[in-house]
């Protein structure tokens, strides 16, 4: 049973070092950027504090660093703390973006 607990734990992570900055910032100042373990569909999802989806893309990204400007992801539609999500093949992350 550890070989099967080790084979999932390598396959449990596909992305890495979610950084959004600067932040706080504006929607055409802030970025997005990660680093993708191994090609596979990513989708990005932006939510308010009140759980409402604001808008989400779906990517195929090859393996490596990858860097992108909010507004080219999403459409913000006013000044407010949101929630920005990645999920990957088996990994999600998230960290909180305030714009103002």
């Amino acid at each position: 049973s550890s070989v099967i607990q080790n084979e999932s734990a390598s396959r449990n992570v596909n992305l890495e070092n979610l950084i959004v900055s600067p932040n706080p910032s504006s929607s055409n100042e802030a970025s997005i950027s990660l680093d993708v373990i191994e090609e596979s569909e990513v989708v990005f999802s932006l939510t308010n504090f009140l759980g409402i989806n604001v808008g989400s893309k779906k990517l195929v990204l090859s393996s490596g660093y990858h860097e992108f400007l909010l507004e080219d992801l999403f459409s913000i539609p006013n000044k407010g703390s949101y929630i920005i999500g990645v999920q990957g093949l088996e990994s999600r992350l998230s960290e909180i973006i305030i714009i103002r």
